[in-house]
């Protein structure tokens, strides 16, 4: 969903809210900068259940005011840490994220620009932003698109004040306090898309990593309830310990018994992690697929995704594919099958439509076509890499260009043109952006166009982790020299506005990057090639 404020006296305001997520835009006026100590935000949720209106957390403080932040107490609870909000300790920037937020809730954000000398900071009523923004569903029956992320931020300050940076009781118990913090919906998510399987319906499942036993039981369990339940897997037999088969084992399922499981073994490596619902046993209707390997670390550890797809020509065409894998066909064979299946996109796919795109490929041409249309965007680019960026790709994020480019290096594997944009493009799926996984490896990825729930859900993640990381990497690097203090302590002054207003800086066209209206699209200049 998007909002935007109402213009105060110089000041302006936008926000994007996904599942668990709401980012808030601002930006002022040359003028109204001068003195400005910093932004207070109050949040309330609306509707019943709702709470009232709390000043929302503040990360940093004033030195002058709390000269040792790390060692400051709650007064009426001397064994908790004092809490700091932002009506005292105002945020320093002109992006905000609201990590906290509940699905398909909604909240009111009161957003006050803050000045004066800290300690006795004033704003002025006629400054105020408001927003009312209500967070997405992560499903409902007739949904086309559900999208998942976990939380991918282990190491977490978090994490450590809920849990004590103790690792889950029960890994496999999808009920432990801390598999639940850790997943965020992303596990349960997949046991529900199995477990609300009816009898008499069909599972094909495509699976690289084969391991967690929630998941691998839940199948099981489905079988037992009549579903026909089929599995393609990475065959391990060759590998220590013998993951896959010995999970499969576990859960007592068999191996490569060729009616239940078949065992994939004739390319590089077999990536895929999807599984196809089929109505009645024999009509594709969803898709559930993504970056999240069925393992504990996938779910758990590594920054991942899951993507449930309801759409019947989506749903039809993995289910041939998967029929493809299953065969276990030599590469010249899963080349000529999965070309023949999804051949390369045009330069601009058709209006709110959803590509798919399977591999292995003839060629790594695809590459290619992601980079043109890195290079066709008219606001900006957001990319994750698992493994870096491959060299086919490096001069499209590389030139020199007017729009923003966001990249870093987690394991989900995706690529957001233009998701301000009304007519956005999200590309998403098991596939790293390579040439190995286009040529070797068996890969499925989706190209979405048009979908703006989609694109915001995505782009409002990636802000997430991004901020994540690059505040830590921040902090170990000042920590590093000698110069923590900057990275717990806030400007007294404005000067903490001028790297957002010199120009062509970093900070600044990122400001400029949500108001700046662009001159064209990606699909217009995707056009003209």
């Amino acid at each position: 969903m998007r909002v935007t404020a109402t213009p105060a006296r110089g000041f302006e305001a936008k926000s994007y809210s996904g599942t668990h997520t709401v980012l808030v835009a601002l930006n002022c006026t040359e003028e109204r900068r001068k003195g400005l100590t910093g932004f207070a935000f109050e949040r309330e949720m609306i509707g019943p259940g709702g709470t009232g209106p709390k000043w929302l957390r503040s990360q940093k403080v004033f030195k002058s005011i709390v000269p040792d932040p790390k060692n400051a107490l709650d007064p009426n609870d001397p064994k908790k840490r004092q809490r700091f909000d932002t009506k005292d300790f105002p945020i320093q920037s002109f992006l905000w994220g609201d990590y906290g937020a509940a699905p398909d809730t909604a909240y009111r954000f009161r957003i006050l620009p803050m000045y004066g000398k800290p300690g006795a900071l004033t704003s002025d009523p006629q400054d105020e932003l408001r927003l009312e923004i209500k967070t997405e569903k992560e499903w409902e029956e007739g949904a086309s698109h559900g999208v998942w992320f976990n939380r991918g931020a282990i190491a977490s300050q978090k994490f450590a004040e809920e849990f004590g940076n103790a690792a889950p009781k029960n890994i496999d118990d999808p009920t432990d306090p801390e598999v639940v913090w850790l997943s965020r919906g992303l596990l349960e998510a997949c046991l529900n898309y199995i477990r609300e399987t009816p009898a008499g319906d069909g599972l094909r499942v495509a699976a690289y990593e084969f391991t967690y036993a929630p998941i691998l039981n839940e199948l099981k369990r489905a079988i037992e309830r009549g579903v026909d339940v089929q599995i393609a897997y990475h065959d391990t037999s060759d590998a220590p310990g013998q993951p896959n088969e010995t999970a499969l084992q576990t859960a007592g399922l068999p191996v490569n018994d060729q009616k239940t499981t078949f065992r994939r073994s004739r390319t590089k490596i077999p990536h895929n992690k999807f599984i196809v619902r089929l109505k009645g046993g024999t009509d594709p209707v969803e898709v559930w697929t993504g970056s999240t390997n069925f393992t504990a670390s996938g779910f758990l550890g590594q920054t991942n995704v899951g993507h449930r797809v309801a759409d019947s020509a989506t749903a039809k065409q993995y289910f041939e594919y998967w029929k493809l894998v299953k065969t276990d066909p030599e590469l010249a064979g899963a080349r000529d099958g999965a070309m023949a299946l999804t051949p390369n996109p045009a330069e601009v796919i058709s209006e709110r439509s959803i590509v798919r795109l399977f591999s292995p490929r003839k060629t790594a041409e695809l590459l290619g076509w992601y980079g043109r249309r890195m290079l066709d965007s008219a606001n900006s680019v957001w990319f994750t890499a698992a493994f870096g960026v491959t060299a086919e790709l490096v001069d499209p994020i590389a030139e020199r260009r007017d729009q923003m480019r966001f990249v870093f290096f987690v394991h989900t594997k995706f690529l957001l043109i233009d998701p301000l944009s009304d007519d956005p493009l999200v590309c998403s799926g098991s596939a790293n952006f390579s040439p190995d996984s286009l040529l070797e490896n068996d890969e499925n990825m989706l190209l979405i166009r048009g979908d703006t729930r989609v694109a915001d859900i995505y782009m409002t993640e990636f802000d997430r982790v991004f901020r994540h990381f690059y505040f830590r990497d921040i902090a170990n690097e000042l920590a590093a020299k000698g110069d923590e203090a900057a990275a717990i302590f806030l400007d007294e002054t404005d000067g903490w506005t001028d790297s957002y207003f010199k120009p062509n800086s970093v900070k600044a066209n990122r400001r400029l990057m949500f108001f700046g209206p662009p001159k064209t699209t990606w699909f217009a200049n995707a056009a003209t090639r």
